[in-house]
């Protein structure tokens, strides 16, 4: 797979299980990273954790005015008000943006619209893997019609949530 990110997106690759990191590094180009895996030699840094899956993190500015996030004194993933799913889900890969390309792995499951009007298009499981560059409807990417052309569009995947 490989990943586009816009000028002034900050990034990092690492791993959770040994929270091993690279130095986070601000863009001041778009740049892709074909292939998004370590031995392909698109990152200006060394191994952060030689031997171990890693992965692409890319850090999301909230604006200032975002509210507090909640304080809770209990652990907010247990209760009997949680509960885990084994469905499928929708993850928002990326917004709508002419700066964004995404490439898609045979057999992902995407769609393309918005949450505020609920317009979508219809789900495509691909036959092959596609790069849509860029992620923007005019673009002419997208084998379907504008499922809202009033409003800024996402890119979704359909995600396999395992409990």
């Amino acid at each position: 797979m490989s990943v586009t990110l816009p000028a002034g997106a900050t990034y990092r690759l690492g791993d959770y299980s040994n929270n091993r990191w690279s130095a986070p590094i601000t863009l001041t180009s778009a740049t892709t990273f074909n292939q998004v895996y370590w031995p392909a030699g698109v990152f200006p840094f060394s191994d952060p954790d030689p031997g171990v899956t890693k992965e692409l993190d890319v850090l999301m500015q909230v604006p200032a005015n975002a509210p507090a996030p909640l304080q809770a004194s209990e652990d907010p993933l247990s209760g009997p008000n949680i509960t885990l799913t084994t469905s499928p889900v929708w993850i928002t890969l990326t917004n709508e943006n002419k700066s964004v390309s995404v490439a898609l792995p045979t057999g992902a499951t995407y769609r393309f619209g918005d949450y505020g009007n609920n317009r979508w298009s219809t789900p495509i499981t691909l036959p092959n893997a596609t790069t849509f560059n860029p992620v923007y409807w005019p673009a002419g990417v997208f084998p379907f019609t504008d499922p809202d052309s009033t409003v800024t569009k996402e890119l979704d995947v359909l995600m396999q949530v395992a409990q």
